[in-house]
């Protein structure tokens, strides 16, 4: 009996600070459906934000406010550190760009880019290997950005578009 009460305290506790799993959001009653518009070539973005609104109690439907990603970029930087030893450090930067759009289409909230950064170190010899650390960079990169994405979309209130400024998001 008292373990089930410190139990239950603890629970209470945790909701009560706060306290949630990381991906679960609260949105808006208004953002229950999205239509998301992704580019033709964003197939694992597109993947990735399906599962997680849908995780979230949001469904995909057309005629609701849109969620349009204008442009997933990754872009890398390499250097080499020492000739000698071949080690090559690279630096990747992932930039998401959105948008919300209201049902009406006049309305919608343009979005500060979110971008995401990772380095690497990879020898030249070991071609494989680089490729693999950059996919799994750049995998590791997008889901940080879905879940950054998630976080600002909970934080929108309807009265923003109604702003002048029509670019307040929260942060």
């Amino acid at each position: 009996m008292l373990r089930q009460s410190l139990i239950v305290l603890l629970c209470l506790f945790l909701t009560g600070c706060g306290f949630h799993l990381r991906g679960v959001y609260r949105f808006p009653v208004f953002l229950s459906s999205i239509d998301l518009v992704t580019p033709k070539d964003a197939t694992a973005l597109r993947q990735q934000l399906e599962r997680a609104l849908e995780r979230n109690n949001v469904t995909i439907a057309t005629g609701s406010y849109r969620l349009v990603i204008s442009a997933e970029n990754v872009t890398s930087q390499t250097s080499i550190f020492d000739i000698r030893s071949q080690i090559m450090n690279t630096h990747l930067i992932y930039t998401l760009a959105y948008s919300l759009i209201s049902p009406d289409q006049r309305q919608h909230l343009e979005g500060r880019s979110i971008v995401e950064q990772r380095d690497y170190q990879s020898s030249p010899g070991s071609i494989s290997g680089g490729v693999q650390e950059s996919d799994l960079a750049i995998a590791d990169m997008r889901q940080d950005a879905v879940q950054q994405l998630l976080r600002r979309l909970q934080g929108v209130k309807k009265e923003q578009f109604n702003s002048p400024a029509g670019a307040l998001w929260p942060e």
